[in-house]
């Protein structure tokens, strides 16, 4: 049925004033519907985003309908429009958003590793690149000490991913911070970027710690200029993190209580010293901190069990099923910063962030 509303049909109505004018009230409707947006998506919860939804949805319709009389009846010079332009590309992620918003509450919960195969091309790329860059080949140093012997990078991605998702399940604010335990050449700590500010990483090894500090600070310094300049291809990237080397002994380490997030895979060859690092990790690690150890034997007494090699130190007031029902709600894309993004979203930028903190809109 064709609609008649006189707010948007009305003869003579000033279609500007009357656009501005939904869309003043429209915003506290989001901002509302933006509130309502809290993992788990029970079925309380899913009723409650529906119904304000609905309330929201029924201003937009009205905002659409005067932003197309607009086009069709306006003979303004572009200049003019621009406003009117603007609320055609909110009013389209409007609809790109709440797609999205119905998809996200009535999934199935997502596991907190995916079931996937990995990728055996990507992993022969890094397999090369870390030979390439290596100051000796891996292998078992005579002092008894592992040569940089790298996890797969698929796991290692579905691994921090997951981390993600756990810190923003605590609702942990960020910037969330990560340390590499026997870091070797700094790969895994260039890809932990994507999800952390701010990382650091320990290597016993001269030569390969001096590697791993070159890698970093090229890539940071690269970075730095590529932003400075138009690139497109960069448009949305996160913003550049802050990384350090610590050169020593990670059993003399005295700091593993100052991260969000501690990743290591078999720093040690002889088992008995690997089981003391374990243990001296689990005795510092701040309550809520997330511990990737991700080989058969890890020791990681004290802490739970959340998903193969991911364990977690508990935090008062949160118990291991409330984390993950949580998390299972969340996805694992990194919310960027609005000021990163150089775009108006208009009124749709608290329902957009809400989808981006978790984890479900890039």
């Amino acid at each position: 049925m064709f609609s008649t509303d006189p707010e948007v049909y009305g003869a003579g109505l000033d279609l500007r004033s009357a656009a501005a004018r939904i869309e003043t009230g429209l915003r506290p409707l989001v901002i509302a519907l933006a509130q309502e947006i809290r993992p788990p998506f029970t079925p309380a919860r899913r009723r409650a985003i529906l119904g304000a939804l609905h309330i929201a949805q029924e201003q937009v319709i009205r905002l659409g309908q005067i932003t197309a009389r607009y086009f069709v009846e306006s003979q303004d010079p572009l200049a003019a429009r621009l406003d009117f332009l603007r609320r055609s590309r909110s009013l389209s992620l409007w609809y790109d958003c709440t797609t999205r918003l119905e998809q996200v509450i009535h999934q199935r919960p997502l596991p907190l590793l995916p079931d996937v195969p990995a990728d055996s091309t990507l992993e022969r790329l890094f397999e090369h690149l870390h030979l390439a860059l290596s100051p000796t080949a891996p292998a078992l140093i005579e002092d008894g000490r592992h040569g940089d012997i790298p996890l797969p990078m698929g796991r290692f991605l579905h691994l921090i991913r997951a981390a993600g998702r756990l810190l923003r399940a605590m609702d942990r604010p960020e910037p969330w911070s990560f340390l590499d335990v026997g870091c070797g050449l700094g790969l895994k700590l260039l890809a932990a970027q994507e999800m952390f500010d701010y990382l650091e990483g320990i290597e016993i090894t001269p030569a390969t710690a001096r590697r791993a500090k070159t890698l970093l600070a090229t890539a940071r310094r690269n970075r730095a200029a590529a932003e400075a300049t138009p690139t497109p291809w960069l448009t949305g990237n996160l913003p550049l993190a802050r990384t350090h080397i610590h050169f020593g002994n990670a059993l003399d380490f005295p700091d593993y209580g100052n991260f969000d997030v501690i990743y290591a895979y078999r720093p040690i060859a002889n088992t008995a010293q690997r089981h003391l690092l374990e243990h001296r990790i689990v005795a510092q690690a701040r309550p809520g901190a997330l511990l990737i150890l991700p080989y058969p034997d890890a020791e990681a007494t004290g802490c739970y069990t959340l998903a193969p090699g991911l364990y977690w130190k508990q935090a008062p007031g949160l118990t291991t099923a409330s984390l993950l029902a949580r998390a299972a709600h969340i996805g694992p894309q990194r919310a960027v910063p609005v000021a990163e993004r150089h775009s108006d979203e208009g009124f749709v930028a608290p329902l957009a962030q809400a989808l981006r903190h978790w984890g479900h809109l890039p």
